[in-house]
């Protein structure tokens, strides 16, 4: 391999880990707010959705929720963030297992997915140890499946980089001959 193709797996591999890990304290860090910081940011994120919203369309039932509305919106943004995060994790995770992952070692593939689901157990957990907050078996499924979509992006990134990879050796070959 080359050493530019070896830089540039490296470089990979650092960043994929830099990401998990600054995933990992935003969710931990999250975990461990007391209910009203955690209700406070939530609700500024809302607020955030509906100005966004409200600027592009200002009829939206978005842009003008107020009550019950408002509070259904709150709850879905709430448990976007929760599926996003873990998303964002889940893809960053996987992927720096896959930037590992030989023939010999394929099958250590459990490791990132326990992980990720360990960690959305732990950060439930951690939330009933904050005042004012509790674990929802509902927010732990939010987490799960937005992991296993990250890990799904993550393989077909995956899959793709090395169909082109393949594409462009196949390629400096055929020009060879």
């Amino acid at each position: 391999m080359k050493s530019r193709q070896k830089i540039t797996i490296y470089i990979v591999r650092g960043l994929l880990i830099a990401l998990s890990l600054a995933a990992f304290v935003f969710i931990f860090r999250n975990a461990l707010a007391n209910g009203e910081a955690s209700a406070e940011q939530s609700y500024s994120v809302t607020i955030k959705v509906q100005e966004t919203v409200g600027a592009i369309n200002p009829t939206s039932p978005i842009a003008t929720a107020t009550g019950e509305s408002f509070e259904l919106l709150h709850a879905c943004v709430r448990n976007m963030a929760h599926f996003l995060e873990y998303l964002f994790l889940g893809a960053c995770l996987f992927g720096a297992y896959l930037s590992y992952a030989n023939r010999e070692n394929a099958y250590f593939f459990f490791v990132p997915v326990c992980l990720l689901y360990l960690t959305a157990a732990t950060d439930e957990y951690l939330q009933t140890l904050s005042g004012g907050r509790a674990a929802e078996f509902s927010d732990l499924v939010v987490d799960m499946t937005g992991a296993a979509i990250g890990i799904i992006i993550s393989l077909a990134i995956y899959a793709l980089v090395r169909l082109i990879a393949h594409g462009v050796a196949k390629k400096k070959r055929l020009n060879k001959e």
